[in-house]
């Protein structure tokens, strides 16, 4: 399945963005050892600051849902390394391919919507281990 933004934004709400989005079931491999240079590049650079004013700010660009902190701007298909290497533009630059996303929002995409643990502030003195 390919996904667009096109397609997506006929979702209204988050719920149905982030559905439409998920990754959990596919099988795929990050292809970081060759992706740093790529999210350096000026090519990429100049098309996520576009995707980012499209979305305005906001998390799956849905107005109202601004994303504190950093914008993630997620490739909705899954890139493998020969995308890179090879350079598909295609894959790597267009904008229906790319959204706007928060960092939490990244990870249910890619991990699911379980509950995450959450941990006691720690404090002064505190000397216990959770």
């Amino acid at each position: 399945m390919i996904r667009t933004y096109h397609e997506m934004s006929k979702f209204d709400s988050f719920a149905e963005r982030l559905e439409y989005l998920q990754l959990t079931n596919e099988k795929h491999s990050s292809p970081r050892q060759v992706s740093n240079s790529f999210y350096k590049s000026p090519a990429w650079l100049a098309v996520r600051a576009r995707v980012i004013e499209r979305d305005y700010n906001s998390d799956l660009g849905i107005l109202g849902m601004g994303i504190d902190g950093n914008i993630i701007v997620h490739h909705m298909n899954a890139l493998v390394e020969r995308d890179i290497l090879e350079w598909d533009e295609e894959k790597l630059l267009n904008p229906d391919y790319l959204i706007s996303v928060s960092y939490d929002t990244h990870n249910k995409i890619h991990y699911g919507l379980h509950e995450y643990k959450v941990y006691d502030e720690r404090k002064p003195g505190d000397t216990k281990l959770w």
